[in-house]
């Protein structure tokens, strides 16, 4: 009876094996059909298909979580503890999330689940050009990306120095999540197949809302420090970029250094106007101004 059962499971799991493989030879059957049926220029077509196999086999590889359906059973609270667990690694590369973990596993676990979006680019994507509006921070996962800075010239944008960014070492379009209006300064292109984290600012700020007062006042901190940084920087000097080596000591220093929050010296009233009202592009805070306001108003 029990070699009954195993030639049997082994019979079954061959023949799902085979439906699927039978399925995926369809599905990229249909790709090539379309492609040729919409006249799609070669070499765009050779790029989607390499891009398509590829992708395909990684997502074999790497099972991302929506391919897997009973995880949809899980409560809230275990789906959020699942996506901390995932994408915690590649946030910490950030001093501030880094803190912020060590505060409050609670609201990193909701920033992870409600505030973060994924996004895949094949080589030679770009993941923004210079101009464009930003409203999202970056966390490179796998791949690289060339950065390239635009600098302004009287007739029209010159190129600027070039750096790369590599995976799990540096963060991207910091200024996007604090600031109202922040246009991106170069352009981002993916060199090999990459994936990339979202911070998606909007969404963060509904979880900042839902914050204790303390850890309001530590964001708020850090926030009009990083600002201020940002204001007295020069604008040839300033980059979508964030060189982990080369940045994170600059970040600690923003950073709140008080483990007691509540009891926390705030920047004075006058210098953290100063810093938040306006930058060197006549931005304001985004709506977390007036987030970090109605909880002030709380507090009192």
């Amino acid at each position: 009876v029990g070699f009954s059962y195993v030639v049997g499971s082994i019979t079954g799991s061959l023949g799902q094996l085979r439906s699927m493989s039978e399925h995926t030879v369809k599905e990229f059957w249909k790709l090539r059909m379309f492609l040729k049926r919409h006249r799609v220029p070669p070499p765009l077509a050779l790029r989607i298909k390499r891009f398509v196999e590829f992708e395909f086999q990684r997502q074999q590889k790497m099972m991302p979580l929506e391919t897997v359906g009973v995880l949809k059973l899980l409560s809230e609270q275990m789906m959020s503890e699942l996506q901390a667990a995932i994408n915690i690694p590649h946030m910490s590369v950030h001093p501030l999330f880094q803190q912020l973990r060590d505060k409050s596993s609670l609201v990193m676990h909701r920033i992870c689940n409600t505030a973060l979006g994924h996004k895949q680019l094949a080589p030679g994507d770009l993941l923004f050009m210079p101009g464009e509006q930003a409203s999202c921070m970056y966390f490179l996962t796998t791949g690289r990306l060339w950065y390239r800075r635009s600098l302004p010239d009287e007739n029209d944008e010159v190129e600027g120095k070039g750096e790369w960014v590599e995976a799990d070492e540096d963060w991207i379009t910091e200024p996007g999540i604090w600031l109202a209006e922040w246009e991106h300064l170069g352009s981002a292109t993916a060199t090999r197949p990459s994936s990339v984290i979202k911070l998606r600012s909007e969404h963060l700020y509904e979880v900042v809302r839902q914050c204790p007062p303390a850890l309001c006042k530590f964001l708020k901190e850090y926030a009009t420090r990083f600002l201020r940084w940002l204001d007295e920087t020069e604008f040839e000097d300033l980059s979508d970029i964030f060189q982990g080596d080369l940045n994170s000591d600059l970040i600690m220093g923003f950073i709140p250094n008080s483990d007691n929050t509540d009891n926390m010296a705030l920047v004075s009233e006058e210098s953290a106007k100063a810093a938040g009202e306006k930058n060197f592009l006549g931005s304001q805070f985004r709506r977390m101004s007036r987030v970090f306001g109605s909880k002030g108003e709380e507090e009192g």
